[in-house]
């Protein structure tokens, strides 16, 4: 099987990754191949290293799941540790439950050295008791350790970054929707007011049993919502009860909405999911059953009545519709205008804000927008950070920074839209470290002022960003400088070259002398020379006479 560039490009970064580290971390969305990606490594250590590799997960599905895939992309037939199942010494796979494999009896079976490559799925949750008890047993015998999980919240990955060293590779839901691996998401905020204001905590996340007294009384009102605003989708429900999902099947029907609920205790659950697939009914009911190991690509509506906290749950929900199927234009997620209490709600916004301040404007927008009809979320959320990069490069207009001729980097980042440097945070210890010397006079060279470089994480994604961008030949940081200042539509997309005719077209023309006036009559009596004009000294140019300097 052959990997797909961004899985290609995840797969060579954490081999290089590992030459420095010892634990790392992969960011990837729902949908995104995860387990594919770590079945190639498994099959790497395995067969080119000639070690062996042990992958976790917490689930039977995801166990089952990751052996399916590791055979179908490698052809290597996994031993299982779980429950009964007792994997083989002699396996170069071996595809666990963390739950069996902490045990002290089934995990003192394994030398400490047994393995090279270590893969926890589901990482945000390897900070656990029994997930480090494991890592770092085998991480102390020497085994490289990869954590991989979908994307997480901005607080989250912190938290993770405690144990991970590093960062291997990161692909978000959006990154996905771009390339065209994942559906559109658009979003319809219903004019339907939902009040958990008095919903408490449990936990860590709304307490399920209030949640379910809270929402039952607007069952009717939702299902009005659905003829309305999503008559002909395939719609997948989550809420937070199995009760609730029952009650909220029988609100369909009694709305006359084609309607089937399923728990982990249906006897018919096979039956029921091959009815949805073949469109027999258009809603399936669900209580958390449905989150992770099920793929029905068909799905093109989610509403989430099941109200969390959790970023890491919200997106698998959400990821449950945002798989690309023959007839799907996109995903509507169907949101509500929650009226809720201190304690945070996961909303649209929060599968591709990265920042408080963008979330907060790009909610007011898709509530404000969906009254006019279903919002791209991909296009709101550009719309919002460029209302903040105009901005902000308002504000660093005003600084004395601005007239000198170093680049400020925040400036820069926000020429380029790069959302990830304007907000840039270190996350593993060795990102929050000061830039090293030979950083800063790279920086400087590049134009970059390294004054405004506070960090060595942020140091290093500049000059990753600044060296692709010459492989790429594009506009210079000294050229986007000058482009970003005079307004350039669209600096960050241009070449080099187009860059250089641009700046010699301005210098040109600001060189140019004044029109010749017509000459008045000579005076009777001689009168002193004007003063000679004093032109700009004409800047450098490196493969002209204009723009040395500048490139």
């Amino acid at each position: 099987m052959d990997l797909r560039p961004y899985q290609q490009e995840a797969f060579d970064n954490t081999l290089k990754g590992f030459a420095e580290f010892n634990r790392q971390l992969g960011v990837l969305a729902t949908g995104g191949g995860k387990t594919i990606i770590f079945s190639k490594l498994a099959e790497h250590y395995a067969n080119v290293k000639k070690g062996r590799a042990l992958i976790m997960a917490d689930t039977d599905e995801l166990v089952e799941q990751a052996v399916d895939k590791l055979y179908k992309s490698t052809g290597i037939y996994a031993s299982v540790e779980k429950a009964d199942s007792r994997a083989s010494l002699n396996a170069s796979v071996v595809v666990g439950s963390i739950q069996t494999i902490s045990r002290e009896n089934r995990l003192s079976k394994f030398p400490i050295d047994h393995f090279s490559l270590v893969v926890a799925d589901e990482a945000h949750k390897s900070l656990a008791d029994m997930w480090q008890r494991t890592l770092n047993r085998f991480g102390e015998g020497g085994a490289k350790i990869l954590g991989v999980t979908a994307t997480p919240g901005r607080q989250d990955k912190r938290s993770l970054m405690g144990f991970y060293e590093n960062i291997a590779f990161e692909t978000g839901l959006f990154d996905l929707v771009r390339m065209g691996y994942l559906a559109p998401i658009k979003v319809r905020t219903v004019p339907v007011k939902i009040d958990i204001q008095n919903v408490s905590k449990t936990g860590g996340d709304y307490d399920v049993e209030e949640l379910d007294g809270a929402l039952q009384k607007y069952f009717d009102e939702i299902c009005g919502a659905i003829k309305q605003y999503a008559p002909d989708r395939k719609i997948l429900v989550f809420l937070p009860l199995i009760k609730t999902s029952k009650a909220f099947r029988d609100a369909c029907i009694r709305n006359g909405i084609p309607a089937a609920h399923i728990d982990g205790n249906s006897d018919d659950r096979k039956e029921t999911l091959r009815a949805f697939k073949d469109n027999r009914f258009q809603v399936l009911c669900n209580s958390m059953l449905l989150t992770t190991g099920f793929d029905e690509p068909s799905i093109d509506c989610i509403i989430n009545l099941r109200c969390t906290q959790s970023s890491g749950l919200y997106q698998q929900i959400i990821g449950r519709g945002t798989r690309l199927f023959e007839t799907k234009k996109d995903l509507l997620i169907l949101d509500f205008l929650w009226q809720f209490n201190k304690y945070a709600l996961m909303r649209p916004a929060d599968l591709i804000a990265k920042t408080e301040s963008v979330n907060e404007a790009l909610t007011r927008k898709l509530e404000t927008a969906s009254a006019n009809g279903e919002v791209d979320l991909m296009a709101a959320e550009q719309e919002t950070i460029r209302e903040q990069e105009k901005a902000l490069l308002k504000s660093l207009a005003k600084q004395k920074r601005r007239q000198s001729n170093a680049f400020d980097a925040l400036e820069w980042a926000a020429g380029l839209h790069d959302q990830d440097l304007i907000d840039y945070e270190p996350l593993a210890v060795w990102e929050g470290k000061r830039p090293s010397e030979a950083q800063m006079a790279t920086l400087q060279k590049f134009g970059i002022d390294p004054a405004t470089i506070k960090y060595k994480g942020q140091a290093s994604k500049i000059l990753d960003t600044l060296f692709r961008r010459m492989r790429e030949g594009k506009a210079t940081a000294k050229q986007m400088k000058w482009l970003i200042r005079w307004n350039i539509p669209n600096a960050d997309k241009l070449t080099l070259k187009e860059a250089s005719a641009i700046m010699d077209e301005r210098f040109n023309r600001d060189r140019k002398p004044a029109t010749p006036q017509t000459p008045r009559p000579p005076a009777p009596a001689p009168v002193a020379p004007k003063p000679p004009v004093v032109k700009k000294p004409e800047p450098q140019k490196e493969t002209s006479a204009v723009q040395e300097s500048l490139l």
